[in-house]
């Protein structure tokens, strides 16, 4: 049941057995078997930054991907900016079992990029509701966004609303300020907001929480792809966040109908409890779970 990419053994969230100082079983227990080959394909839109051309991401649809941030016509849609978009792309999209880089966690998703991101600067509320309408245009069955500010919009909170009925599934970070206050997108109606843990099962001491954050998810010293060669380590709510959305599209290569309510109740109802209470994914219970349910009906 493990992988046999190069990197593999860094990947403490798959497989905790108590490296860099963590706690064995710390992890969410993601092996071989939970992957298995489905014929659905769910799509998974990354709003985030530009995401480089590293060779482990064979799930990654570079055609369907769109610059919002930069339009100008001869400006190549991926610009050298930042590795935050490819760091969380890979951790869904990179192809495990190729003996090379990381096992990605949903290698049958087809993930792709909506960049709302100018580069070295931040990004709108206006750009991010675009990247939000052309990731649905673009047939997104699940939206994830490793971003968010303190600043509330109706408007935002309207549109995901709106997009959640139409079966799609919003997943956010829940921010980086170890505070209890809300971080949008997160903190909206209809988004699975994601707080992050250690290798110890403790909350990390960056993540936000509180009763608004519905799921928590390995978020430090997370491996994924870095550039257009390298990988590194990185760490933030940003990195639970395509756990989480990975999970989702695993889940619904079992039911591609999976609405919001019956996501937010699987992941809840088979996370393991943490040592603080916090609910922390587990993807072979959640699957196990999907499955014996599919079987029932």
């Amino acid at each position: 049941s493990v992988f046999n990419d190069d990197l593999y053994k860094f990947q403490w969230y798959l497989e905790n057995n108590g490296q860099f100082a963590g706690i064995p079983g710390a992890d969410i227990r993601l092996t071989q078997e939970s992957i298995n080959k489905t014929n659905h394909k769910p799509l998974i839109a990354v709003i985030d930054q530009g995401v480089f051309r590293n060779p482990d991401l064979i799930g990654f649809d570079f055609d369907r991907s769109y610059n919002i941030a930069q339009s100008e016509a001869d400006v190549t849609p991926y610009y050298l900016e930042d590795f935050h978009g490819t760091h969380v792309s890979g951790v869904i999209a990179a192809k495990p079992n190729n003996k090379f880089g990381i096992a990605g966690i949903c290698p049958q998703c087809s993930v792709f990029n909506m960049n709302i991101f100018p580069p070295g600067s931040g990004s709108t509320s206006h750009d991010l509701v675009n990247g939000i309408l052309l990731s649905a245009l673009q047939g997104a069955d699940i939206i994830s966004m490793s971003l968010g500010s303190p600043q509330y919009s109706e408007y935002e909170e309207f549109l995901i609303e709106k997009l959640t009925q139409q079966g799609i599934i919003f997943v956010a970070a829940a921010g980086n300020d170890a505070v209890e206050d809300k971080s949008y997108p997160a903190g909206y109606e209809n988004v699975i907001s994601v707080g992050a843990t250690d290798n110890t099962d403790l909350k990390a001491s960056f993540s936000n929480y509180g009763e608004w954050v519905l799921i928590y998810a390995p978020g430090e010293h997370i491996i994924s792809t870095c550039s257009v060669k390298s990988f590194c380590f990185s760490s933030g709510t940003s990195m639970a966040t395509p756990l989480v959305s990975g999970i989702i599209g695993l889940l619904k290569t079992q039911n591609p109908d999976l609405t919001y309510e019956e996501t937010v109740e699987l992941l809840q109802k088979t996370a393991d409890i943490t040592p603080e209470g916090l609910l922390r994914v587990n993807a072979d219970k959640a699957l196990e779970e999907i499955k014996l349910k599919e079987e029932l009906d």
